[in-house]
């Protein structure tokens, strides 16, 4: 990605911006950006970012100036985290809202997390929920599931389980993982619906296979219960790989009294991951 990046910033120029013409390398460095963001391959984009952060971010900043939405989207995601510019969470905000202001969707989800989780600005549920709905009917999967977790949860808007399971749905049907895997519970747990176990384990499996980790603890736990042990020991794995801390703190808990040796030895790698994360802060 940064290698476009780069060429961007040393080809594209002020001028070309400033003319009024479409600033193409730009166009598709914004492209690279917003593809590795999406895939969350944050190690990918800061390694790379960090190889000419001064080019990259700049290219990026003056096509958000011109008004690109993605490159809007882009730039405020790095200051979110901090990716090639100082950390910056009110600055992040600013960017989201202005291009969900403009019409992105994908902004306006992330100008709902912003409202969740306060950052750049004040908490405020309703406000979350709002854009969350706005973006999801506009057919962004994420805010589809975002949405969704609100109305089970009843956080910003009533609970309704209900109208969870319609934006649930949504977002499963684009392929959102994390969808699937809340749709299996429905199935499992009978929720809007008569309980179907094998529908559960199809949704789980698809969610495991599209790489949530809750999707796979769950697929894991139903193969443990048919005794197909080595099969739910590398789902587990797979979990315990990209789990973040409150899952990976559940599941040293839980593997550790486990009677398979394979299943504890999951245990201590997912402590041993816990350690790492402590040490990093």
């Amino acid at each position: 990605m940064l290698n476009i990046l780069a060429a961007a910033a040393a080809n594209a120029g002020e001028p070309a911006l400033a003319a009024g013409g479409e600033p193409a390398v730009a166009a598709r460095a914004v492209a690279e950006v917003m593809r590795a963001l999406r895939r969350s391959e944050s190690d990918a984009v800061t390694a790379r970012l960090a190889a000419d952060p001064a080019g990259s971010i700049d290219v990026i900043r003056k096509a958000a100036r011109r008004g690109y939405l993605d490159a809007q989207v882009a730039l405020g995601q790095c200051h979110l985290v901090g990716w090639g510019v100082a950390r910056d969470a009110n600055m992040a905000f600013r960017w989201f809202s202005l291009a969900a202001h403009a019409g992105s969707a994908e902004a306006a989800n992330l100008v709902g997390r912003c409202r969740e989780f306060g950052w750049g600005t004040t908490v405020d549920l309703a406000q979350a929920a709002a854009c969350y709905r706005h973006a999801a009917r506009a057919g962004f999967p994420w805010a589809q599931f975002n949405y969704a977790e609100m109305a089970f949860a009843g956080r910003g808007v009533p609970a309704d389980r209900a109208e969870a399971l319609v934006w649930y749905r949504r977002a499963a049907a684009s392929g959102h993982a994390k969808a699937m895997n809340m749709l299996g519970r429905y199935h499992e747990e009978g929720w809007e619906m008569p309980a179907d176990p094998s529908a559960a384990a199809r949704w789980y499996r698809a969610s495991a296979v599209a790489g949530d980790c809750r999707g796979q603890v769950n697929l894991a736990s139903r193969l443990l219960g048919e005794g197909r042990i080595g099969e739910a020991a590398s789902w587990l794995g797979r979990a315990v790989e990209g789990a973040h801390r409150d899952l990976l703190a559940d599941l040293a808990a839980t593997l550790a009294e486990s009677p398979h040796a394979a299943l504890r030895e999951l245990a201590e790698r997912a402590r041993r991951m816990l350690d790492a994360m402590t040490e990093l802060g």
